[in-house]
């Protein structure tokens, strides 16, 4: 059975700098969208909005493909 990818990504998030010593990188974090965008996954997956993530939209238990 194929399961269902959602993917959480906010832009914003590889222009932020937490410090040297923090072990998030969000340039990575970049990076990897970039990835996902040019080899086309982002069309096997669910993109929730910000929004919904922080509970600004609609729920996630209230999405249709839950």
């Amino acid at each position: 059975m194929a399961k269902t990818v959602a993917y959480f990504y906010d832009p914003d998030v590889g222009n932020f700098h937490y410090g040297a010593g923090h072990p998030m990188k969000p340039h990575r974090l970049a990076l990897t969208h970039s990835l996902v965008l040019h080899y086309g996954l982002y069309k096997k997956m669910i993109d929730v909005s910000r929004a919904v993530a922080l509970g600004k939209g609609e729920g996630l238990d209230h999405c249709s493909w839950m």
